[in-house]
């Protein structure tokens, strides 16, 4: 028979790794997943505040959209939602002009609302007036009279 043999043979070497080489390792290994699962919460977290950002860009776009429609339709004030779709967020426009000397351009204010979050845009708008563009002493009744004619504008002469 022979004799039992120790678990270390001093003869063999080292046979395995001992309890703080494995620790050692577990605590790289845990090292490494913390920073990528870190890396990954963070990259959602991009993702989801770049959506967030890219869609009320969007809808202030559909809203300056609306709003210029509106104007130059002669709505100089309005409020409203964005339908079933976007249902937590409105939006609300109002358009001043600028001054005399411009009659055709309007300062125009475009909110748009939502949960936790608000954007104003301030914007100018130059609209088809066909006032603003008369000739001095010419009413718009005139013009559209004159332009069924075969003549150009005539200025009414009062005395």
């Amino acid at each position: 028979m022979r004799p039992l043999r120790a678990a270390r043979d001093p003869e063999r070497g080292a046979s395995g790794f001992t309890l703080i080489e494995v620790l050692i390792a577990v605590a790289i290994l845990g090292s490494a997943l913390f920073i990528l699962l870190e890396a990954h919460y963070m990259a959602l977290r991009a993702n989801t505040e770049l959506r967030d950002e890219v869609m009320l860009r969007n809808l202030t776009a559909q809203a300056m959209g609306i709003a210029e429609t509106e104007v130059c339709a002669g709505t100089f004030t309005d409020s409203q939602d964005f339908g079933k779709r976007y249902p937590d967020f409105s939006y609300s426009f109002d358009a001043q002009p600028v001054g005399e000397e411009y009659p055709a351009l309007y300062e125009v204010l475009v909110t748009v609302e939502g949960p936790n979050v608000k954007r104003e845009v301030r914007s100018f708008m130059l609209t088809r007036d066909p006032a603003a563009f008369l000739p001095e002493g010419v009413s718009p009744e005139d013009a559209a009279a004159n332009a069924s004619g075969a003549g150009g504008l005539t200025q009414r002469v009062t005395e």
